[in-house]
């Protein structure tokens, strides 16, 4: 895990070809007064839960944006940390 671009109070949190989207996204956000911080968590399984609640004490909000279906929510609810969870990402297919 490693802070690509540093913020304040907001982080978006991605892996893989998703991490150049966030950082075009955090610099989109900076003239309307938001720096958002960039953290590539390189990847997804096995996912390092200790590295991720690290970002909680240093960011307010963490926004995840991920290319296939985001299942990582259960790690905030465990760990009884405030989640508002908004999905954009595709639903779960089977794909033949």
């Amino acid at each position: 895990m490693r802070e690509v671009i540093a913020g304040r109070r907001v982080a978006i949190v991605s892996s893989g070809i998703m991490t150049d989207a966030a950082c075009g996204a955090a610099k989109k956000l900076i003239p309307k007064g938001i720096f958002a911080g960039v953290i590539d968590i390189s990847r997804v399984h096995p996912f390092d839960s200790y590295c991720f609640l690290q970002l909680d004490s240093k960011y307010k909000i963490l926004l995840t944006l991920e290319e296939d279906v985001a299942d990582n929510n259960e790690l905030y609810t465990r760990e009884r940390l405030p989640l508002i969870s908004l999905r954009c990402n595709t639903p779960s297919s089977v794909v033949i």
